[in-house]
C-alpha cells in the first residue's frame, strides 16, 4: 500500500514540477520587460498633465498611458460601439503590440495634433471586413479620423481604436514607464518628481519584477526538490555511518587504532569521503535554506502588492500577473506538500 502511495506521490510531484516549468515559460513569454506602472494611491481622479509627460518621454526612458472612453463609431455608413483609447505615439512599442497593416501614429502626427486612428484587428474586421483599411475615414462621435494602421493588441473580444490624446486635450491619471538599459527605479522616481508624482501620492508597481518573481517560482521548486533530496541522502549517510561507527567501536576493544586503520585502509578512505560528502551536502542545504529565507522575505513585499486593486486602465496587465501569481502559488504549494510527504515516507522507510 505504501509503495502505491509513493508511486502516486512521485507521479504528482513530476506533474506539478512540469506544470511549474511550463507556467514559467508562459510568464516569461509575456515579456513585461522593465515596465513600471505608476498610478495614484487613492481612488481619486488625480490627473497628470499629458504635455508635461511628453516632455520627459524619450529623454532617458519611454512612457505611455491610456484614457478610455466608450465611443460611437461610424464607418461605411454604419454605426458601431467601440472602446476609444487616447494615448501617445510610444504606446505600441512599450506594449509590444504588432502592427498588422500600415503603422502606428507617429510623433509628428501627435505634435501636429493630426486626427489619426489605429484600429485593432477586431475593429478593422467589424467595421470593414478586412485589415487593409489604411487611408479610410471613420467618425468618432462627430470627429473625423483617418485610419493609419491596424494593430494586434491581443484583444479579440473588443473593438478598440487608438487615437492621439492631444486631440482632446485630456489628461491621464496613470502611466507606464519602460525602464531599459539598466535604468534604476529610483532614477525614474526622481524624474517623475517634476510632474508632482511622488511615492507619498503615487504607487510604483514594477510589473517586470513581479513577472520575474512569478517565473522564478519553478526555480524555487527545483531548489526545494534538491533540498529534500539532500536531506534524504544525509539521513541515509547518517544511518550508514552510525552502523559503521558501532562496528568500529567494537573492534577498538580488541585492536589498536593504528592496526585497524592499517588493515582497513579502503574502509577508512570510504569513511573519510563519506564524511566529506556529508559536509558538502550540509553546506548545500544551508545555502538553499538561506536562499529560501531571502525568497520568502522578497515574497512578503510582493504579496502585499498583489492585494492591491488598481483602478487605472492598465488594470488588466496587473490582474493578469496576479492570476498567474495565484496559479503559481497553488502549484508550488502542492509541490511543497507533496515533497514533504515523499521525504517523510522515505525517512520512515529507512528508519525501520
Amino acid at each position: 500500500m505504501q509503495t502505491k502511495g509513493s508511486v502516486l506521490l512521485w507521479a504528482l510531484a513530476i506533474f506539478l514540477l512540469v506544470g511549474l516549468l511550463f507556467h514559467t515559460f508562459m510568464v516569461k513569454s509575456m515579456d513585461y520587460g522593465e515596465l513600471l506602472l505608476i498610478e495614484p494611491i487613492t481612488g481619486t481622479s488625480s490627473e497628470i498633465n499629458s504635455e508635461e509627460l511628453e516632455e520627459i518621454n524619450g529623454e532617458s526612458f519611454l512612457l505611455t498611458y491610456e484614457i478610455l472612453t466608450d465611443g460611437r463609431i461610424s464607418a461605411l455608413h454604419a454605426n458601431y460601439d467601440a472602446t476609444v483609447k487616447e494615448t501617445n505615439y510610444t504606446y505600441h512599442y512599450i506594449m509590444n503590440h504588432n502592427i498588422l497593416n500600415g503603422s502606428f501614429f507617429t510623433k509628428e502626427n501627435q505634435d501636429k495634433k493630426q486626427k489619426s486612428a489605429v484600429l485593432n484587428e477586431t475593429a478593422a474586421n467589424q467595421f470593414f471586413g478586412n485589415i487593409d483599411v489604411c487611408g479610410t475615414e471613420i467618425l468618432i462621435g462627430k470627429e473625423k479620423f483617418t485610419v493609419v494602421g491596424v494593430m494586434d493588441d491581443h484583444d479579440e473580444d473588443r473593438s478598440n481604436i487608438y487615437i492621439p490624446a492631444v486631440c482632446s486635450g485630456r489628461n491621464p491619471s496613470s502611466f507606464i514607464v519602460q525602464a531599459k538599459g539598466g535604468l534604476s527605479e529610483e532614477h525614474i522616481k526622481n524624474e517623475c518628481k517634476s510632474l508632482g508624482v511622488s511615492e507619498s501620492r503615487y504607487r510604483f508597481i514594477n510589473l517586470g519584477k513581479l513577472a520575474d518573481f512569478i517565473g522564478d517560482m519553478s526555480a524555487g521548486a527545483l531548489k526545494l526538490a534538491l533540498a529534500a533530496a539532500s536531506i534524504a541522502v544525509l539521513h541515509h549517510m547518517y544511518l550508514f555511518l552510525k552502523k559503521k561507527i558501532k562496528v568500529f567501536q567494537e573492534q577498538l576493544k580488541h585492536h589498536y587504532l593504528s592496526e585497524l586503520l592499517r588493515n582497513n585502509r579502503k574502509d577508512a578512505v570510504k569513511a573519510a569521503l563519506l564524511l566529506l560528502a556529508v559536509l558538502l551536502l550540509f553546506g548545500l542545504l544551508l545555502k538553499l535554506s538561506i536562499g529560501f529565507i531571502g525568497y520568502v522575505l522578497e515574497a512578503g513585499d510582493l504579496i502585499s502588492i498583489m492585494g492591491y486593486e488598481p483602478f487605472s486602465s492598465f488594470y488588466r496587465y496587473f490582474n493578469s500577473l496576479r492570476q498567474h501569481f495565484l496559479f503559481a502559488v497553488l502549484l508550488l504549494g502542492g509541490f511543497l506538500i507533496n515533497t514533504l510527504l515523499l521525504l517523510y515516507m522515505h525517512l520512515q522507510k529507512n528508519s525501520d
